[in-house]
């Protein structure tokens, strides 16, 4: 039958590998009360990721549109080295580039989802 030390209020000997040894007290993971495990923590840092592409790309999206309507000719009518058809060239690929990022981040969340081993209430 195990014991509790007077002292600390443990329980001793209920291994009897640790020859009736006080076993180190683990800290309480305060996070685990709100059902948030390491996985789920990380498909929450994934989802917010996503989210803050998102905002990003919305907002590189109404620059685009900005330049676009800024333009007297069409973006494709410029020369190449036209200031205007640069400045819509690095906006439009710094858009496509936060959308990719965008699908790679919800492609890391879902496989984060599905490794999950707690099921999920419906």
């Amino acid at each position: 039958m195990p014991s509790v030390s007077e002292a600390s209020g443990r329980v001793c000997g209920a291994n009897r590998h640790h020859q009736g040894r006080d076993l180190p007290r683990r800290r309480p993971d305060p996070s685990l009360p709100l059902g948030v495990t390491r996985q789920r923590g990380a498909v929450i840092a994934l989802v917010f990721a996503g989210v803050l592409f998102a905002a990003l790309e919305v907002a590189l999206d109404l620059r685009v549109r900005a330049v676009r309507a800024a333009s007297v000719v069409p973006i494709s009518s410029l020369q190449r080295n036209d200031p205007v058809r640069r400045r819509f060239g690095l906006l439009h690929g710094m858009s496509s580039l936060s959308l990719a990022i965008q699908i790679l981040i919800a492609a890391a969340a879902t496989v984060a989802i599905e490794r999950d081993p707690t099921p999920t209430a419906h």
